[in-house]
């Protein structure tokens, strides 16, 4: 999506370190609340709010289910138009998602059908490996477009010199330095 530098973004965390995979899901079901609220406060309304977190809670699951015991990133980026919002979630697994051919048009399947939903109700979906595993993204259109507000010069700032202690953090790794 160009402009993707652009536009709101919301970062959501997901604690999904339970070894077994019942907790992991339970894990997943705060989701819908948190990220209802958060739509609801862009201005997203049903329809889309519905298939947004549809498609997201289908992604999260997804990553809770087949991705090890761990955190998972959701984010949302509403584009700079408003009429476009992209949901990423970001898990600790390599293996890349793939449309089950069995779910397609068998009601008897128990699994498989998520990623179906979400070819269904988004414009453009996919994956790609990242250095600590993968992220899984969907592009959904707004029958309406939101308002996107600019930020703050406060918030903007606020943003700026969060990136740059993250950066930093990241960057202050001890050097090794050998002793004469």
């Amino acid at each position: 999506m160009k402009g993707a530098q652009r536009g709101l973004n919301h970062r959501l965390t997901i604690n999904a370190t339970a070894t077994q995979l019942e907790g992991r899901l339970a894990a997943v079901n705060p989701v819908r609340d948190v990220l209802a609220t958060v739509l609801s406060r862009l201005g997203v309304t049903e329809p889309d709010l519905g298939d947004v977190l549809l498609v997201a809670y289908e992604l999260v699951a997804n990553a809770a289910r087949h991705s090890p015991p761990g955190r998972h990133h959701v984010s949302l980026h509403l584009s700079p138009d408003g009429d476009r919002i992209v949901v990423t979630v970001h898990d600790l697994s390599r293996v890349m998602p793939r449309l089950s051919a069995d779910a397609l048009g068998n009601d008897d399947v128990e699994s498989g059908r998520g990623l179906l939903v979400v070819a269904a109700l988004s414009v453009n979906w996919g994956a790609v490996v990242t250095s600590g595993g993968k992220k899984v993204w969907a592009e959904l259109a707004l029958g309406k477009a939101v308002r996107v507000s600019p930020p703050s010069r406060a918030a903007e700032r606020a943003r700026i010199i969060s990136e740059t202690v993250r950066v930093s953090r990241l960057c202050a790794v001890p050097r090794w330095h050998a002793t004469g």
